[in-house]
């Protein structure tokens, strides 16, 4: 008994056009979305970090407390091997639940826009000096 007096076929149709649109992936894009806004967050510290220590990038992503208000940004969205910090402080936070990968790490941080700066192995973004975000087709080692 259908108590919503819909057709089943209908609703199968519904299911079948919402899978071939894309639209059943809305948590994953929405993720995605997330780690890209991660990633341009990230990647203004280490620009405000390197413009306050002789253009040098952080040797790890935990040197950017100062510049990041949250560690909660550290954790890519899609990442499911981490935990969040239950009351979202620096205190609290364990090392071990950063999801992002410096590109280069303690290198200087020239004027180049096209200088990659953060990536997520999660969703294979990459976060660059100018502000933008990609995703990139060739996973980084």
């Amino acid at each position: 008994m259908n108590p919503f007096k819909i057709p089943i076929p209908a609703v199968l149709t519904a299911g079948f056009f919402l899978t071939a649109c894309g639209l059943s992936d809305a948590p994953e894009a929405r993720a995605r979305m997330n780690c890209h806004n991660n990633l341009k967050n990230i990647g203004m510290a280490v620009n405000l970090y390197s413009l306050d220590n002789q253009n040098m990038a952080p040797k790890d992503l935990l040197q950017l407390t100062n510049y990041l208000t949250s560690p909660v940004v550290l954790l890519c969205p899609g990442d499911t091997t981490k935990t969040t910090p239950k009351n979202e402080s620096w205190s609290s936070f364990d090392p071990k639940n950063v999801s992002y990968k410096l590109v280069s790490p303690g290198a200087r941080n020239d004027t180049t826009a096209t200088n990659e700066l953060v990536w997520c192995p999660i969703h294979n973004c990459v976060s660059y000096k100018d502000g933008h975000s990609i995703t990139t087709k060739t996973k980084k080692q």
